[in-house]
């Protein structure tokens, strides 16, 4: 329950305050939709060209900030949180500058300085992986960056467990290699 609720505070932490004052994707106060279609999610934003696929994995749509912009999906075995936001690509100013302002948030907000901090590209994606430590286990986190059809997708994902980082981290780069982008 401790590890579970680490990783929500986490998650509230890098919601960054450019995250949230940003104008989401024009949409004529539309939310995106998240449909469950042959075994994955389809998240498609008004007002974007782009829609995402995410293989369903045991999760689950959940909540969060009230954003036509955002989604969040969620499992408890494992303890896997996959998060996201459609904003305007010229929102986008780059994994460096978005890294210090999620660094901010977290030190703001009282959190341990993120470990193991990489800046990955992997495919499409620019990932920043890190983790946090927790007093049982670890907390593995990958932010993954894409600019495409006027739209900049800002994943987020995190799972929590007892195993060692590395392992945590390679499952974290398998889940995103299983997400895919489309345009419309």
């Amino acid at each position: 329950m401790l590890i579970r609720f680490c990783a929500s505070l986490v998650l509230l932490a890098l919601l960054t305050p450019a995250s949230l004052l940003a104008d989401p994707v024009p949409a004529a106060n539309a939310a995106l939709t998240v449909t469950l279609v042959n075994g994955s999610y389809v998240i498609a934003p008004p007002g974007s060209r782009l829609l995402l696929r995410i293989p369903e994995n045991h999760l689950a749509p959940g909540g969060g900030p009230d954003s036509p912009a955002y989604f969040e999906l969620s499992s408890s075995t494992p303890n896997l949180i996959v998060t996201g936001w459609f904003e305007p690509a010229v929102s986008y100013e780059g994994a460096q500058k978005l890294w210090k302002g999620d660094v901010k948030a977290m030190t703001d907000g009282g959190l341990p300085a993120p470990k193991n901090i990489v800046f990955l590209k992997r495919g499409p994606w620019e990932i920043i992986s890190y983790h946090i430590p927790l007093p049982q286990g670890t907390s593995a986190h990958l932010r993954a960056e894409l600019v495409q059809a006027g739209t900049w997708l800002d994943l987020h994902l995190s799972i929590t467990s007892g195993q060692p980082v590395a392992a945590a981290r390679e499952k974290l780069l398998a889940v995103l290699q299983g997400i895919t982008v489309e345009e419309k």
